[in-house]
């Protein structure tokens, strides 16, 4: 990632600055949704335990998968030089792969499966797309 980093984004070095304004977007956020008649995302249900506990897992996936497409796309076109089509033809296998998924297909065969099983897939898609990525 540092690696990545010095190539992709030379001379950049605002991290903390960076953290401390996504904490503070984020304070801002939580206190307006928790004025407001009609939230979002009503914060009372997050005194339930693990409904709090799986939508921190889900935000931190959805993040990773974000994170991994921007960097992703930086690394492609300013390392490797990929333009604008070859960046967006090298990201479409994992795109469909999860266009397939998310079609249902994957809640119908978690129902079927034991969830070791549903696993194993959902990696073996994953790599499959980070494979075809790899050119």
């Amino acid at each position: 990632m540092i690696d990545l980093h010095c190539h992709v984004l030379p001379g950049i070095d605002d991290g903390p600055k960076t953290i401390a304004g996504s904490l503070a977007l984020l304070g801002g956020f939580l206190s307006w949704e928790s004025r407001i008649a009609n939230p979002i995302m009503p914060l009372r249900v997050l005194r339930q335990r693990m409904l709090m506990g799986s939508s921190l897992v889900r935000g931190l996936l959805i993040t990773g998968m974000f994170s991994a497409f921007f960097l992703g796309a930086l690394y492609l076109e300013r390392v490797l030089g990929y333009d604008a089509i070859d960046t967006g033809l090298a990201f479409l296998p994992l795109t469909i792969c999860i266009a397939v998924m998310s079609m249902g297909i994957s809640a119908r065969a978690a129902a079927r499966t034991p969830p070791s099983i549903s696993t194993s897939t959902k990696r073996i898609w994953s790599a499959g797309s980070e494979l075809g990525q790899s050119g």
